[in-house]
């Protein structure tokens, strides 16, 4: 089977929505399908094609970025050719260009797919409420379109207006989360490398420097944390300077960290061998997100995997790892003084990690996940939209 994913950003951007994505190609491409991922050329130093793990993948350029989107005048004719070969199509959301590409695929007589991995939350302003609410209309005609829309979790659908709009539509598939593999030396190496001294607590953050994190959060929770247990340190792995439409937050959290010294370090972005490492050397993984843009939080288990516990904002879809597995502690959004409520009682001893939860942690695995996936792809390759039936898109 051929199919065509289409998605604003590929890796080597590193965000949850190019790690769900990679991680799917590459797992759905094991099984002997064909795929085809269709993204933005968004940095110039990437190649137009090239081929990684059994996955071809096709950029075009990017004539302006805008915030955290990219505009490529030339998707639409690069799409029509692909689409052709195409026996199904996959759009991975959030992408401005949902509903035109929708709408190509259908004119090309091919059935949709849509993984719907938040909603967007832009933050205040007229100019944000407007591009929400574009983005929101484009969201909603593409989902009516799709023979099947791939949500993360039951928690995010009965939280998310336009899901709960097509809810009969939703197929709850939850997102790919290897076992990172990582050995004893190399803890030992990035403990020396950051300085950490033996038996040194650390809460550990992985994600991109933006908003929605909730980093400013974290930061304003860890003098709390400090007043109790001084020799706590801080280490935030993951993007930090190249992060689209995030650079004023960037300085904003700069000036909150700088006096802070050594107790908080930006390790930077890590393989997968040094990620499964930091989260053995950490106490606890902290994911202070503050709203609906963060609709699951995939490091919390990696971190779980990992034998970490969490502390994790209590949002809809965030929330699912620790429900489930019973491996940390939920706080409210937003709320400095309740984070480092919940980083205390893990840090000192007061949470006790459950056993027994490997059965469901595996759920997670990407050989899993494909196995849930690929029968939509099947399913719908077989059915009878190439005789001109299906959603309308009008």
């Amino acid at each position: 089977m051929r199919i065509l994913a289409v998605a604003s950003y590929y890796r080597p951007y590193l965000s949850g929505l190019t790690v769900y994505l990679q991680r799917l190609a590459e797992a759905l491409s094991a099984t002997g399908q064909e795929v085809v991922v269709l993204t933005s050329r968004f940095l110039p130093d990437v190649p137009f094609t090239e081929v990684r793990e059994g996955v071809r993948i096709v950029r075009v350029p990017v004539w302006m970025k805008v915030g955290k989107g990219v505009f490529m005048p030339g998707l639409f004719r690069r799409f029509w050719l692909e689409v052709q070969n195409a026996d199904v199509v996959w759009l991975v959301l959030p992408q401005a260009e949902a509903a035109p590409l929708a709408w190509l695929a259908k004119k090309a007589r091919k059935p949709l797919v849509v993984s719907y991995l938040c909603d967007v939350r832009l933050g205040k302003g007229c100019g944000n409420r407007l591009v929400e609410a574009l983005l929101a209309a484009s969201h909603r005609r593409c989902l009516q379109a799709a023979y099947a829309v791939v949500a993360l979790s039951e928690d995010y659908v009965s939280s998310s207006p336009l899901l709960l709009q097509l809810r009969q539509r939703v197929r709850v598939i939850p997102p790919p989360i290897p076992q990172l593999e990582g050995s004893p030396p190399v803890v030992s190496t990035l403990r020396e490398r950051w300085g950490l001294k033996p038996g040194e607590p650390v809460v550990g953050f992985v994600g991109r420097v933006s908003r929605e994190k909730g980093l400013h959060i974290l930061a304003q929770a860890m003098p709390q944390v400090w007043a109790v247990l001084p020799e706590v340190r801080v280490v935030c792995v993951g993007p930090r300077q190249e992060v689209p439409g995030e650079r004023g937050y960037l300085k904003e959290v700069e000036r909150l960290v700088r006096p802070l010294g050594r107790r908080w370090l930006f390790a930077g972005v890590l393989s997968n061998e040094e990620l499964a490492a930091f989260y053995r050397c950490c106490s606890v993984l902290v994911l202070p997100s503050l709203n609906s843009t963060e609709a699951f939080g995939m490091v919390q288990v990696e971190a779980m995997l990992c034998g970490t516990p969490v502390v994790a904002s209590d949002l809809p879809g965030v929330r699912e790892p620790v429900r489930l597995t019973g491996m940390g502690v939920l706080v409210p959004a937003g709320d400095p003084q309740a984070l480092a409520s919940g980083l205390l009682q893990v840090l000192e001893g007061r949470f006790a990690t459950p056993l027994g939860q490997r059965a469901v942690l595996d759920r997670f695995s990407p050989q899993a996940v494909v196995q849930s996936l690929l029968p939509i792809f099947t399913e719908i390759s077989r059915g009878p939209l190439g005789r001109g039936n299906g959603p309308a898109l009008e």
